[in-house]
């Protein structure tokens, strides 16, 4: 995530509940480094089944991974296994300069297309946390 600043323009990218992109940074010579985080849980146990997540994850995995990402997939997952790869991907990221969002105060946030943030504050009330 990149720090937040005052007065820093906040980009307008709105990203999916599910999907979450981030790239390493480099020069712009140096090839990018991708990497994607797909979660598609539809299989519910207590609740009602949902049709489409599993085979949404699936397609997006594999669009992105055709796209050059390197992607940590996870279909109807147990609270154990989501954690899993969100450590894997976590460790992926790591020392990576990453986009899409914002930090403030060591917490990550994700910032929505109507963002409307002017104060370093307003952060915890008008962007979903990231962590």
């Amino acid at each position: 995530m990149i720090p937040f600043r005052k007065n820093a323009s906040l980009p307008a990218v709105l990203l999916a509940a599910f999907l979450l992109l981030l790239s390493a940074g480099g020069t712009a010579e140096a090839q990018e480094r991708r990497v994607a985080l797909v979660v598609g849980n539809g299989a519910y146990q207590n609740l009602a089944p949902l049709r489409n997540p599993a085979n949404d994850a699936e397609d997006t995995a594999a669009a992105l991974a055709k796209l050059g990402f390197e992607v940590v997939k996870v279909v109807n997952g147990t609270y154990a296994l989501m954690m899993y790869a969100v450590e894997t991907f976590g460790r992926r990221l790591k020392g990576a300069d990453a986009g899409h969002g914002v930090q403030s105060a060591g917490v990550n946030y994700l910032l929505p297309v109507d963002a409307d943030i002017a104060e370093e504050y307003q952060l915890r009330f008008k962007a979903p946390g990231a962590d």
